[in-house]
């Protein structure tokens, strides 16, 4: 009997409190709205980068999401250990992301520091041609400043922007 009791008070518990939904942060957008980023290079759809949205005036929380194996970023509004699906209403600049490539016989830092002057110079150059040759995101698309890409999103909008780093 005092089993069945505890169940009941845990029951009628769980349920009162699955009507309180996580309250959130002061300052938090109360309304967001479904935004999708597709990011391509060409025809080739690019996973794993990761898109952020600006703001003119940075704020407590940050909107952003990273591609999927289809290309397609679901943007997320965070604050802290919050988030919701979608974005505010907003005008935003929107600047991609990437893992650096790595070289195949790339150094370690002992090797490096091994290295004379002039071969550090040259493994460099060797570094850096490497990286920009194998990069998926043109550098003008990781800057807020200089990023030529900016979204609006509004309650009446599809929100969805395509982003074709080949241009």
């Amino acid at each position: 009997m005092k089993q069945f009791k505890t169940f009941i008070l845990f029951s009628v518990t769980s349920i009162l409190l699955s009507g309180c939904g996580e309250k959130s942060p002061e300052g938090f957008p109360v309304k967001v709205y479904p935004t999708t980023i597709t990011v391509t290079k060409g025809s080739e759809k690019l996973a794993n980068i990761s898109v952020y949205f600006d703001l003119e005036i940075p704020q407590d929380w940050n909107i952003g999401g990273v591609t999927g194996t289809n290309g397609v970023a679901v943007i997320r509004t965070t604050q802290s250990a919050f988030q919701k699906n979608g974005a505010p209403e907003g005008t935003y600049k929107v600047r991609l992301s990437e893992e650096t490539p790595i070289m195949p016989d790339e150094l370690s830092d002992a090797q490096y520091m091994a290295l004379t002057p002039t071969e550090r110079i040259s493994y460099e150059k060797k570094k850096d041609a490497f990286i920009e040759a194998n990069r998926k995101i043109p550098l003008k698309y990781t800057s807020r400043n200089n990023t030529p890409v900016s979204i609006t999103v509004s309650a009446s909008a599809p929100n969805e922007l395509t982003i074709d780093t080949a241009k």
